[in-house]
């Protein structure tokens, strides 16, 4: 079985991930493992410095979660599957049909495109609020409420 190592810059929240710097190894898996979450065990005099992996046999593509450093050259990798690209072809290929609910939230408009955006005033005094008093101020909507 084979373990393809790479490195990507895109969040992981990207379909079509930019792999980058591929290092192949054979491995044999000597124990059960989760296929979702696997953890592989590496012999080698690499430095393994990558974030990203892809087993052929799975035909999946896994996050590296953690690398582990034991003696004797040995790395335990951590890894997590990446749906996305594992998929990426079915989610592509697939069709969807959205239908908006009939009892319609009032607070809520599909047609408007929304911000966040917050903005923090200071203000500066030079009058002290006292050893035993507190202040507490609630903004909402723009307005102040003491």
């Amino acid at each position: 079985m084979q373990i393809i190592l790479y490195d990507t810059e895109n969040d992981n929240n990207v379909l079509n991930k930019t792999l980058t710097n591929s290092i192949s190894y054979n491995i044999k898996l000597k124990n059960d493992t989760n296929i979702q979450e696997p953890m592989i065990i590496l012999k080698t005099d690499d430095v393994i410095n990558s974030n990203y992996a892809y087993i052929e046999k799975f035909g999946r593509y896994y996050f590296i979660e953690d690398v582990s450093i034991n003696s004797n050259d040995i790395y335990t990798l951590t890894l997590r599957c990446d749906v996305l690209m594992s998929f990426k072809e079915d989610i592509l290929n697939s069709y969807a049909y959205i239908k908006q609910q009939t009892n319609v939230n009032e607070y809520y408009n599909s047609n408007y495109q929304s911000e966040v955006k917050k903005e923090v005033d200071i203000y500066k005094s030079d009058m002290g609020i006292g050893e035993n008093n507190s202040i507490i101020l609630l903004c909402v909507g723009g307005v102040g409420i003491g």
